[in-house]
């Protein structure tokens, strides 16, 4: 009998224990579950609002984008105990792209090169005018004009490629001047009136002009002059001019063909869009101007298109008899 109650004294001091440690693995059971849960309450909570705000953002700016999801980076981090910024903003940076695209557009006007330039003649009249003509300064600057070489072949070359470009300004036009009735004391005079038919170029007409120095009671002077050198825009002049003395009397003709042109420059748009995930969130425009030249055309070839352009109308005007074509470029 004392065995067997010490039996039942030993199982119940045995079952206590036991009892109290299954009470403890429910009681931290339970609360490992109440906070599985709240946790994962929080989480969930957090993740709708991470959605939400995902969702809300993706219409605004890249960089409000970026300073919204280091907001939900940082709530996420609270709630997880380490920070996964690093992560998430490679994950964001994997979602974003962009793309930029260029247009670029020439206008202008195409010129018709197979029309004449515009054509003026006119005459000055000196103190000394008595009637009559400048038909020996005409006679001379004829024979000059006939003496000078072009390439009609490589003309019409230049007058094709120039056919396909654009220009924002493009003007053509002959100016043929005859001064009569004026006499050599009024070389001066004559000198001046010639320069101011060549706008800018007046200064160095004129200082040519002045070192004339006819030797002897009937001579003539001619001279030939070419001004221009730029291949995108500018001006350029040809001409002759011609001034003849007989006795006290002067007279004089000056023929002049005047290109203008600019080259229209090309306007370039740049379009950058940004995006997250399938959605535009910004974009950027910039705009610039091109200039342009006239590609493989030189400024001899570009001087014998002009001249060729020019005799031909003095031909029509009859102001010169021949043109004096050669075969090649070399040969001007």
């Amino acid at each position: 009998m004392l065995l067997n109650v010490t039996k039942r004294s030993m199982g119940n001091e045995v079952s206590k224990p036991f009892e109290t440690v299954v009470d403890t693995v429910k009681e931290t059971s339970s609360t490992v579950v109440d906070t599985v849960k709240e946790t994962s309450s929080t989480v969930v909570d957090t993740v709708k609002e991470t959605s939400s705000t995902v969702v809300n953002t993706v219409n605004e700016t890249g960089s409000t984008v970026v300073h919204k999801t280091n907001e939900i980076v940082d709530k996420c981090s609270a709630v997880v105990g380490e920070s996964i910024k690093p992560t998430i903003l490679t994950a964001v940076d994997s979602m974003s792209s962009s793309s930029t695209t260029y247009e670029r557009e020439q206008k202008g006007i195409k010129p018709d090169l197979n029309m004449s330039p515009s054509y003026e003649r006119s005459t000055e009249k000196g103190n000394s005018y008595r009637g009559g003509n400048n038909s020996s300064s005409l006679k001379r600057i004829g024979i000059a004009l006939s003496e000078i070489k072009v390439c009609p072949e490589n003309a019409g070359s230049v007058g094709r490629s120039l056919q396909d470009k654009y220009f924002s300004d493009w003007g053509e036009a002959c100016y043929v001047k005859d001064y009569i009735g004026f006499s050599s004391s009024e070389l001066h005079t004559i000198v001046e009136k010639i320069g101011d038919v060549f706008g800018d170029n007046k200064r160095e007409i004129q200082g040519h002009l002045r070192q004339i120095q006819f030797c002897e009671d009937l001579d003539v002077k001619v001279f030939e002059f070419t001004f221009g050198e730029g291949l995108s825009s500018g001006q350029i002049q040809f001409g002759m001019i011609a001034i003849s003395k007989s006795g006290i009397d002067l007279e004089a003709v000056s023929c002049l063909y005047q290109l203008n042109f600019t080259l229209a420059p090309i306007s370039v748009a740049k379009e950058t869009k940004r995006y997250f995930l399938w959605f535009e969130v910004g974009s950027s425009r910039s705009t610039w101007q091109e200039g342009t030249h006239l590609g493989v055309v030189t400024q001899k070839e570009l001087l014998n298109f002009c001249r060729y352009k020019a005799l031909r109308v003095f031909q029509n005007k009859n102001l010169v008899a021949n043109i004096n074509s050669v075969s090649t470029l070399d040969n001007v």
